[in-house]
C-alpha cells in the first residue's frame, strides 16, 4: 500500500487488470464489436434521433474502453485505441448529420458527405473525452471505487459547459436534446439547466457502467455501481416530478381551473419570409461605376414602386447613363488622336509608311485588348446591374408586404433572418424611416377606427410593431447580421440588435455582435430578441431570463433538413428560461412555443411566403436557472478538478482532504461518497494483517 491507505482497494484492482491483461488480441479483451455497435448507435443520435441511442453509445464507448483496459497498456496503445474509437464514432455521427449541409433535391454529394464528415470529426474527439477519462481514472490514478461513476457525469458535464460557453458551435448536439420528448425533463432544465440534468442522467450511465461490470466490485461498500444506479435514478425522477410540477402546481394556469379562465388573450401576428443569399454576395460593384464606387447607392424603393421591373428600369437607366457619357469622352479623344496621325503621316517617307504599318497593326492589337477588357466589363456591369434590381424589388416587396400586415391589423410583423441586403447606412436608415411611417400611418387608422367604440382597447388593438431582419453591409465583404423593431409610434427603433454568434463555415462574412440581449417594455409585455443561431448558446439567452423577458423574438434562417430539429432544440430555451418563444424562419419551421415547451403554431416555409398565427401573452413561467447558470457552471468545473485532484496529487495532499469529509456525508450517500469509510476499513485490515 505506497499510496495510502484510502486507495489500495482501486490500486489492488488495476494490479488485478494489469496482471490479467494480456495484447488486445482477443474479442473479450479488446471488443472492437462494441465500438461498430457503438458507432451504429451514434448514427441514430442526429437528424434521423432515436431516443435511446445516445445513451447507449456512451454505455458502449465505455465498455469498450474499460475491456480494453487502457490503464494497463502504453501510451501507444492508449492513442491507437483511441483514434480507433474517434474513427468509428465520426462514421456513425457522420451518417447522423448527413442532411445538415444537402440543400436541393440532389445535394447528398460526396462533397457534402465530407464537409459533414470534417466538421463531426473534432467534435467526436472531445465528446469521447469522458469515456476515455472515466477508464484512466479507473486503473491509471489513485481514485477511490466508490467515486468511479462519478468520473463520466463529472467530466460530461464540464465538457459541455466549456463548449456551450466558448466553443463557436455552443450547445449544437447536446446529449440532453436527444431527451426532448420526455417533456417533464425539458420543464426541469428551468431549475438546473441542460448540463444539471445532463450531470444527472450521465451519473445513471456511469452507474450501469460500474454495477454492470464495467468497473468490478468493491468488497468495501458492496456493490457501489448499483447504489449509484439507485441513487441517480431517485435524482432523475425527483427532476422529472418538479419539471411537471412547475406546470401543474405551480403555474395555478390551467390545472383546477375552467379553460374559459385559463385561456391567455392573444395577439395576431404575421411572419415574413425572404431569403438574402449570405454567400456570393458581391464585395463592391465594379470600379467603372463611380456613383456606387463613391458610396452613393441606387436610391432605395418607395412604396409607390414595388414591383421588380420598374427597379430594373431604374438601375438599367442608372447604369447606362454613366456609360453613355464615359463612351463619348473616349470616342472624342479617339478622334482628335488619329486627326493628329494623319497630319503627321502625310509628309512622311516611304520608310516612314512602313513603320505607320506596323504602328496600325500594333493599335489593331490594342484596340482588341481595348475591345475585350470592354467586354468583360460590361459582363460585370450587366452582373451587378442584374443582383442590383434584385436586391432592390426584394426590399419593395418586403415593405409592401409590412404595410398590408400592417394595414389587415396584425399587432406583430416579424421578417425571417436576413430578409434584405444593405449597403449604406443611409439605405438603412430610409428601411427604417419606411418602417416608421408604416407603422405610425397604421397606428392612426387603428386609433381613429377605434374612437367610437367604448371601453378601453383589447390587446388586438395594440401595435403594429414590425421587426426587420437585414444584413448590412460594413466593409467590402463583411456584414452584420442586424434587426431593428419599430414602435407603433413610429420614430427611431425601441430596440436593436446584431448578432451574437454566426453559423460556422455559414456565416464567415458576418461580423459578430456583442453578445447582450436588448430589453425593452411594451405593453405586449418585456421583449428582447435573439437571431437565430444564438438560440444554441444558453448562457446568452439566459441574460432574457434573468430580466424577466416575456416573449423572445428569434428571426432565423436554415437550410435543407435541420429546420424540425432547429426548431424543437431551440424551443428548449423558452422552458429553460421560462418566456415565450416567437420564431420566424425561411425555409423552415416558424412558430410559437409557450414557456412549459408546448408548441401552440408550428408552420413550414419555404424561402418567401406569409405565415400568420396568434401569438398568447402569457406570463412568465419558474425558471431558476437563468439566475443559477454562472455559479453552476462554476461549480461543475470545481467538482471536477476536485476529482482529478483526488486521483492525480499524491497521498500527502489528498489524504487530508479526503479526512475532512464528513461521516454524515457517507451515511447518507454510502455508495457515491464512501472515502472516509474506506479509509478506516483499510485502515482496520492494515492493523489486522
Amino acid at each position: 500500500m505506497a499510496h495510502g491507505c484510502p486507495f489500495a482497494a482501486a490500486n489492488n484492482a488495476a494490479s488485478g487488470a494489469a496482471s490479467r491483461g494480456g495484447s488486445c488480441g482477443g474479442a473479450a479483451r479488446c471488443p472492437l464489436a462494441l465500438l461498430v455497435a457503438a458507432a451504429i448507435c451514434a448514427a441514430f443520435t442526429g437528424l434521423q434521433e432515436v431516443v435511446p441511442a445516445a445513451w447507449l453509445q456512451h454505455l458502449l464507448v465505455l465498455r469498450f474502453f474499460s475491456r480494453a483496459r487502457v490503464g494497463d497498456r502504453p501510451w501507444s496503445h492508449v492513442v491507437a485505441l483511441t483514434v480507433a474509437a474517434v474513427a468509428t464514432q465520426a462514421c456513425g455521427m457522420t451518417v447522423a448529420y448527413a442532411g445538415m449541409y444537402a440543400i436541393g433535391p440532389n445535394a447528398h454529394t460526396l462533397s457534402s458527405w465530407l464537409l459533414v464528415a470534417v466538421n463531426v470529426l473534432p467534435m467526436t474527439a472531445v465528446l469521447l473525452l469522458p469515456c476515455l477519462a472515466d477508464s484512466l481514472f479507473r486503473y491509471t490514478y489513485r481514485l477511490s471505487a466508490h467515486l468511479h461513476p462519478l468520473v463520466f457525469p463529472l467530466v460530461s458535464a464540464s465538457i459541455w459547459t466549456l463548449l456551450s460557453l466558448l466553443s463557436p458551435f455552443g450547445a449544437t448536439a447536446h446529449p440532453l436534446y436527444s431527451l426532448r420528448s420526455l417533456l417533464p425533463l425539458v420543464q426541469a432544465t428551468a431549475w438546473v439547466g441542460m448540463d444539471g440534468v445532463l450531470l444527472v442522467a450521465a451519473w445513471l450511465v456511469g452507474g450501469v457502467h460500474q454495477g454492470g461490470g464495467g468497473a468490478g466490485r468493491s468488497r468495501d461498500c458492496g456493490s457501489s455501481g448499483w447504489g449509484h444506479v439507485r441513487a441517480s435514478a431517485a435524482l432523475l425522477v425527483g427532476l422529472m416530478a418538479a419539471g411537471s410540477a412547475r406546470e401543474t402546481v405551480l403555474s395555478s394556469r390551467f390545472f383546477q381551473q375552467p379553460l374559459s379562465a385559463a385561456m391567455a388573450p392573444s395577439v395576431p401576428v404575421s411572419c415574413l419570409l425572404s431569403q438574402a443569399p449570405t454567400t456570393g454576395i458581391p464585395p463592391q460593384p465594379p470600379a467603372s461605376l463611380s456613383p456606387f464606387a463613391a458610396g452613393a447607392s441606387m436610391p432605395l424603393p418607395s412604396l409607390s414602386l414595388p414591383t421588380a421591373s420598374a427597379e430594373a428600369a431604374g438601375a438599367r437607366q442608372l447604369l447606362q447613363g454613366g456609360e453613355g457619357e464615359d463612351g463619348g469622352d473616349v470616342g472624342k479623344g479617339g478622334e482628335g488622336q488619329q486627326g493628329g496621325k494623319g497630319v503627321a503621316q502625310g509628309g512622311a517617307s516611304a520608310v516612314a509608311g512602313s513603320a505607320g504599318v506596323a504602328a496600325r497593326a500594333e493599335g489593331a492589337e490594342v484596340a482588341e485588348a481595348a475591345e475585350t477588357a470592354s467586354a468583360g466589363e460590361a459582363a460585370a456591369r450587366e452582373t451587378w446591374e442584374e443582383w442590383e434590381a434584385w436586391r432592390l424589388a426584394g426590399i419593395a416587396s418586403m415593405l409592401q408586404q409590412t404595410q398590408q400586415r400592417a394595414t389587415a391589423g396584425d399587432t406583430l410583423v416579424l421578417w425571417s433572418e436576413a430578409s434584405v441586403i444593405l449597403w449604406h447606412d443611409h439605405e438603412e436608415q430610409k428601411l427604417l424611416a419606411d418602417l416608421a411611417a408604416i407603422a405610425t400611418a397604421a397606428s392612426a387608422n387603428r386609433t381613429a377606427s377605434a374612437a367610437p367604440s367604448a371601453g378601453a382597447a383589447g390587446p388586438s388593438s395594440l401595435g403594429p410593431y414590425l421587426g426587420a431582419s437585414y444584413m448590412k453591409r460594413i466593409s467590402p465583404g463583411r456584414f452584420t447580421n442586424s434587426f431593428a423593431l419599430i414602435a407603433p409610434a413610429g420614430g427611431a427603433p425601441i430596440l436593436r440588435y446584431n448578432k451574437s454568434h454566426p453559423v460556422p463555415s455559414v456565416e464567415d462574412n458576418v461580423l459578430p455582435g456583442r453578445g447582450t440581449l436588448p430589453v425593452v417594455d411594451t405593453p405586449l409585455g418585456r421583449i428582447s430578441v435573439a437571431i437565430c443561431f444564438d438560440l444554441q448558446f444558453p448562457a446568452l439567452i439566459s441574460q432574457a431570463g434573468s430580466q424577466g423577458v416575456d416573449i423572445l423574438l428569434q428571426p432565423s434562417w436554415t437550410w435543407g433538413a435541420i429546420g424540425h430539429m432547429t426548431f424543437e432544440t431551440d424551443a428548449v430555451r423558452a422552458a429553460e428560461n421560462g418566456l415565450t418563444l416567437l420564431r420566424c424562419s425561411s425555409i423552415g419551421v416558424s412558430g410559437v412555443v409557450t414557456p412549459y415547451y408546448r408548441t401552440l403554431a408550428a408552420r413550414e416555409g419555404l424561402a418567401t411566403g406569409l405565415l400568420t398565427m396568434h401569438l398568447p401573452l402569457l406570463p412568465r413561467a419558474p425558471a431558476l436557472y437563468p439566475y443559477i447558470s454562472l455559479p453552476m457552471s462554476l461549480l461543475l468545473l470545481s467538482l471536477t478538478l476536485l476529482a482529478a485532484f483526488l486521483a492525480i496529487a499524491p497521498p500527502s495532499l489528498s489524504l487530508p482532504l479526503c479526512r475532512c469529509l464528513p461521516a454524515a456525508l457517507c451515511s447518507l450517500l454510502p455508495h457515491p461518497l464512501c472515502l472516509a469509510g474506506q479509509q478506516r476499513e483499510c485502515e482496520r485490515e492494515k492493523r489486522q494483517g
